[in-house]
C-alpha cells in the first residue's frame, strides 16, 4: 500500500473495533512528503502529518503537546526512535516507537524495538519484534486483561 498518491493518501481508522482504510485529503498544508528513494540523515521534528516513503536515519519527534501523525508507507525505512502522537507503520522501523495515542501496524509493517502506546492494532501479518508497553494500565490487572474463550475450558477436545 502506497499512502500518498496523487488526489489523496489512505489512512487507517477504527471503525467498530475493526481497522478500516480511508482515503486522507492530502491538500492538508501541514503534510510532508519524503519522497520514494530520498534519503534523510539527521533528526527530524515535524507537526501535522509526516509520510515517509523514502529512508531516514535519524530521530522522528513532534512536540509532546501537538496532535501530529506519522506515516511509514510501505517502501519506508526508518532507523531511528520515533516519538508522536499518532503513529501508523506499513513499512520498516529499527528503533523505539512511542505513540502518545494510537500506534497502528498494518501487514506489511515490520517494527524491531521497544514499542510504547495508549491504543494498539496489528493487522495480520504486521511484526513488532521487541518489547511491547501500555501507557495506560487497567485498573484491576495493570497491563493484562483476561479473556475467557467460549467452551468448557478443557482444551483437549
Amino acid at each position: 500500500m502506497k499512502w500518498f498518491k496523487p488526489g489523496g493518501a489512505e489512512s487507517l481508522a477504527e471503525e467498530g473495533g475493526l481497522m478500516k482504510k480511508t482515503r486522507v485529503d492530502n491538500s492538508d498544508k501541514s503534510a510532508n512528503l519524503i519522497a520514494p528513494d530520498t534519503k534523510v540523515r539527521g533528526d527530524i521534528q515535524f507537526s501535522g502529518r509526516l509520510y515517509v516513503s523514502g529512508t531516514v536515519m535519524g530521530k522522528i519527534t513532534t512536540e509532546e503537546e501537538v496532535s501530529a501523525t506519522l506515516f511509514v508507507d510501505e517502501g519506508g525505512n526508518v532507523e531511528g526512535d520515533i516519538r508522536a502522537a499518532h503513529v501508523v507503520i506499513a513499512g520498516r522501523v529499527e528503533g523505539n516507537v512511542f505513540a502518545a495515542e494510537r500506534l497502528e501496524v498494518t501487514a506489511t509493517g515490520r517494527v524491531r524495538g521497544e514499542v510504547s502506546y495508549k491504543q494498539i492494532g496489528v493487522e495480520l501479518g504486521g511484526l513488532v519484534n521487541g518489547k511491547i508497553l501500555c501507557l495506560e494500565e487497567d485498573e484491576d490487572q495493570g497491563n493484562v486483561r483476561v479473556f475467557e474463550l467460549p467452551g468448557d475450558g478443557d482444551r483437549d477436545t
